[in-house]
């Protein structure tokens, strides 16, 4: 009994497992990033083709004060594999605990094309957080729960070293088709802040993308539930035989 229950409980978490990476494949999975450019300076994404969708530029709000030029070149990123260099993004955080109205952070909008929903799948970035006043935590929220809960968190180092922050985390869908969804990264933390002076950068921001269809959601979750339905009469089949 106890092999069949293994063997059920493994077979399960196959079928979902294949459920869903066909929605992401078949829903046209991507990925793009934004180095903030090469030469010139952007805000929009420098690699990947969105399917499906768009992306926006990415942004840099709350900032404590104000940056003169950004992104900028002062600080190119290095230390990290595929870091890009030239120009990246800068921040000034606020002091303190997380606030989703008044906290710094980065933000970037995906727009579904009419009947496809937004499924994030990974978000990679890299880091630079200044020694003494530098954040020392960050989270990814998205708008589809206003900002309230993380996507995926983790912390920062402040020692003005730049360092590339891979997340893991489960993949997550939106629900209302054709709708945008926002991105935000928020850095806090940190204490000794000062109007205008830097304490955070960030670069080669890779992101993970799927749009799937509605329909397509539902077909493969119906054959994810039509084969978890076979698998349970043949756990009972066979437990009815050992048992006869």
């Amino acid at each position: 009994m106890t092999a069949s229950f293994v063997n059920f409980r493994s077979c399960t978490i196959g079928v979902i497992a294949v459920a869903g990476g066909l929605v992401a494949a078949h829903g046209g999975a991507y990925t793009v990033e934004f180095n903030f450019g090469s030469g010139v300076s952007t805000l929009n994404t420098t690699a990947g083709t969105p399917f499906n969708s768009t992306v926006g530029a990415m942004s840099a709000v709350n900032t404590l004060g104000t940056i003169s030029t950004n992104p900028n070149t002062t600080n190119p990123s290095t230390g990290y594999a595929n870091a890009s260099g030239n120009f990246n993004y800068e921040q000034v955080t606020q002091n303190g605990a997380l606030s989703t109205t008044s906290s710094a952070y980065y933000q970037f909008t995906v727009t579904p094309n009419a009947g496809n929903i937004v499924q994030i799948t990974d978000f990679d970035f890299g880091a630079v957080s200044t020694t003494t006043t530098g954040p020392l935590n960050y989270v990814l929220r998205w708008s589809v729960d206003s900002f309230a809960a993380n996507i995926s968190a983790g912390t920062l180092t402040a020692n003005s070293t730049w360092a590339y922050n891979n997340n893991t985390f489960t993949p997550v869908s939106s629900t209302a088709l054709g709708t945008a969804v926002t991105f935000r990264l928020y850095a806090y933390g940190g204490s000794g802040a000062t109007s205008g002076n830097v304490n955070l950068a960030i670069d080669d921001v890779r992101v993970a993308l799927a749009v799937p269809e509605a329909s397509e959601c539902a077909v493969y979750g119906l054959a994810g539930l039509v084969g978890l339905t076979w698998l349970q009469r043949r756990v009972k089949r066979a437990t009815a035989r050992k048992q006869a």
